[in-house]
């Protein structure tokens, strides 16, 4: 990781630095996530715009047991899911996340970031991620008729490559009002 921050970025730092940082983020997440579950009674914005999307973490556990903490260690990966939202024309986004848990449990990460956001009685949630079924689902699961769900170009085109692939076709076959740009 600290490569690629200097490659992509030009910034020097090292991975005890971006592993604290790191959890510095994600401990307020965790901590400022007292989730709104019901439906908001007003207005709200015109229009909030949100995005969820995966992303695999590696784990690294360590014996506990063991005399050297250095050997034994089990490595795997987990699931993120994370999501963002914002109001259209605002530039300040809610972040929300989850680790582990199931698709549900996200889905209602996704309602309450866009909640925080803006999201209201009156509002249209424009959903945006890369085609997986699981986030479509939960945008109608969450939303209903006020959410849609927008497969973005760059996804198009990579789920276009392989139009054989399992996720393609699931993807097509879970997105009924499939849009594309």
């Amino acid at each position: 990781m600290p490569d690629k921050l200097e490659e992509h970025y030009g910034i020097r730092l090292a991975s005890s630095s971006i592993r604290h940082i790191t959890e510095g983020h994600a401990k307020r997440i965790h901590e400022s996530q007292v989730l709104i579950k019901d439906y908001p009674s007003t207005l709200g914005k015109a229009y909030v715009i949100a995005e969820m999307d995966g992303s695999m973490i590696p784990i690294v556990e360590i014996d506990e047991t063991a005399p050297d903490k250095r050997k034994g260690k089990k490595e795997s990966w987990k699931e993120a899911r994370l999501c963002l939202a914002h109001a259209k024309g605002s530039a300040t986004p809610t972040f929300g996340a989850i680790f582990g848990g199931t698709v549900e449990d996200a889905g209602k990460i996704l309602f309450d970031t866009a909640c925080r956001a803006g999201f209201g009685k009156s509002t249209f949630l424009h959903a945006v991620g890369d085609g997986a079924s699981w986030i479509n689902r939960q945008v109608d699961e969450q939303f209903g008729t006020q959410g849609h769900y927008l497969i973005d170009f760059g996804s198009i085109c990579v789920s276009g490559s392989y139009p054989n692939s399992s996720e393609s076709k699931d993807c097509k076959a879970a997105c009924p009002r499939f849009l594309m740009l």
